[in-house]
């Protein structure tokens, strides 16, 4: 490892699993000190135990006020500052109903989590990077929130949202020497797609399978994406090798959405329509 986080105390949102976990054991070989918030209380203590003592974890619910700021607040006390804030934690883009029979009562949890929450994120960590000269926000966005597709029209204006707001703050925050970048991945394997559709984990892993070749088909390169894949991104985001980055949006999708994806994204609803059957 190069040690491009070495002396740095991170925030990373959503720690506990899949991306924000990958990241946090990244961060941390790279030196940092790291914060993992979540509101998976056994996962997150689990992984902070397991990493050593440069780790934490912090109990948070992203989408409150108080809670987010409690957490910077923690971090700061922990270790002494902060140096970079990854707002990661995000969801709620997979369960999908044709748009005229969607619930609207799920807007606001959608919205809460995806955009309000990286929001808050943004306020706390930068009110502390402004007294220590400067720091790094990453945002974790999604091609949902730059392509158009069928379907999770929520979790598309929240990600779309989200930036927008970074691009702005990235100028609104830049005389006090704080970047701010978002990371933009495709659809990432976890090999659990189908427990995100609400069914039995037998019946799920049944269609793990149909789902993953589905998003594959969307790619130019057709190796699944992984965790560690955006961890990587979210390090060079971090570090001071993107010193001179700022206002970007960092796409790792393996090229989708380079294709057909008005046709690849019908073929995925179908696969996925056909699987919970």
């Amino acid at each position: 490892m190069s040690g491009d986080l070495s002396g740095k105390v991170a925030i990373v949102t959503g720690g506990a699993s899949g991306i924000g976990k990958a990241s946090v054991e990244l961060f941390v070989s790279e030196g940092a000190k790291v914060v993992i918030a979540d509101i998976q209380l056994e996962a997150g203590e689990k992984l902070a135990a397991a990493l050593g003592e440069n780790v934490a974890f912090h109990h948070t619910d992203v989408t409150r006020e108080a809670a987010v700021e409690a957490l910077v607040g923690f971090a700061v006390e922990r270790f002494g500052g902060l140096d970079v804030m990854f707002n990661n934690a995000g969801g709620g883009g997979i369960v999908d109903v044709p748009f005229v029979d969607r619930d609207f009562s799920q807007y606001e949890k959608v919205m809460a989590l995806n955009l309000l929450g990286p929001m808050l994120g943004m306020k706390h960590a930068a009110r502390h990077m402004m007294k220590r000269g400067g720091g790094s926000i990453i945002n974790t966005c999604s091609t949902a929130g730059i392509f158009p597709g069928i379907g999770i029209p929520f979790y598309r204006a929240a990600k779309a949202g989200l930036l927008q707001v970074s691009k702005s703050l990235a100028l609104e925050l830049s005389p006090q020497g704080i970047r701010v970048n978002c990371i933009t991945p495709g659809p990432v394997s976890t090999d659990t797609f189908g427990t995100k559709l609400g069914i039995s984990a037998e019946k799920a892993r049944q269609i793990d399978r149909l789902i993953l070749d589905g998003l594959l088909a969307m790619q130019a390169l057709k190796e699944p994406i992984r965790p560690a894949d955006i961890a990587q991104g979210a390090l060079y985001l971090a570090s001071e090798r993107s010193s001179r980055v700022t206002g970007h949006n960092l796409v790792i999708s393996a090229g989708n959405g380079l294709g057909d994806p008005v046709n690849h994204a019908q073929e995925l609803s179908a696969i996925i329509a056909a699987a919970m059957k």
